[in-house]
């Protein structure tokens, strides 16, 4: 099985993606948050993400027109990368109001215009990553043969319309369809917190269970269960890998203190509460260290469920 790490704005930065792949791995690649255009300016934490030197990650367009399609794709080739992904399926209120993400997926002449970029940068190699549809399951059955037309190395779905949001029922026996009609490599995406969830599929992109779960990446990949004192001491050399990955980035403690929104969620209660409510770095760590330490075999294995 092919596994991917999903990208979750404000979690999966250059600290966190690094640490993963450095010590656990077992992810065919990391996409990065998007990069978008705002007043025709690109983000400066945008541009300071692109400068740290991770060129096997994927940067994400959110784009609703060629010009913004190129200035992206234009930007990540001049710093190196080789490969970026189209993120047509962001469901969040303010994204799909301006007409991006999902809600870009009921206008096919605007997905068709930003396609138009692929051609224009050979180099690149372009994906896709979408919903059904901002509201109606017909939106990407329309545009099943302008995908299958265009030059993209895999098309991500994760099968719920935009209007959800992150919530309601993901619709499979639609990705079913669909998948069954596109022509390139598939990647199915959403509700993937535990081993069971993936399993039926040759590929899948995973966010929340991934920072939930660090290991369940390179437990479906290579099939093997990674269990007691193997577990918690992986699950400790990733957090001090992250933590060394944030040297000279300002206010480190609270990027930390955000990892553990999702991160290892069946913790005891008092040790992670400790954790967060920690007021400085010195008294994290040694609330992180505790923590570990008190992890025993029977947590060690098994899946992390929220």
């Amino acid at each position: 099985m092919r596994v991917y790490f999903a990208p979750l704005q404000g979690y999966t930065e250059s600290f966190q993606r690094l640490a993963h792949r450095q010590v656990i791995g077992g992810c065919a690649e990391y996409y990065r948050p998007f990069i978008r255009l705002e007043r025709g300016e690109f983000r400066r934490r945008d541009l300071a993400e692109l400068s740290d030197g991770d060129l096997d990650s994927v940067p994400q367009a959110l784009a609703r027109s060629y010009d913004e399609a190129f200035r992206i794709s234009e930007l990540v080739s001049s710093h190196g990368f080789r490969r970026l992904d189209l993120n047509f399926g962001c469901p969040f209120p303010k994204v799909v109001s301006g007409g991006y993400g999902s809600g870009i997926l009921g206008n096919a002449d605007a997905v068709r215009d930003v396609l138009r970029v692929v051609e224009a940068f050979p180099d690149l190699s372009y994906s896709v990553k979408l919903r059904l549809g901002q509201s109606s399951v017909d939106e990407s059955k329309s545009l099943i043969p302008l995908l299958n037309d265009t030059r993209l190395c895999q098309v991500v779905m994760n099968p719920r319309l935009g209007r959800q949001g992150f919530g309601g029922e993901a619709d499979w026996a639609a990705y079913e369809a669909f998948a069954g009609q596109i022509r390139h490599d598939m990647i199915a995406n959403g509700d993937m917190l535990t081993k069971d969830d993936a399993s039926r599929f040759s590929a899948v992109m995973i966010g929340r269970g991934l920072l939930g779960n660090p290991l369940l990446g390179v437990e479906l990949s290579e099939g093997v269960a990674i269990e007691g004192g193997k577990r918690i001491e992986l699950l400790r050399m990733y957090h001090r890998a992250m933590v060394a990955n944030l040297g000279g980035i300002e206010q480190p403690l609270q990027k930390l203190k955000t990892v553990w929104d999702y991160f290892l969620p069946d913790a005891k209660g008092r040790l992670r509460k400790a954790v967060i409510k920690s007021r400085t770095l010195d008294e994290y760590l040694g609330c992180v260290e505790a923590l570990f330490d008190s992890l025993g075999s029977e947590w060690a294995s098994g899946d992390l469920r929220y």
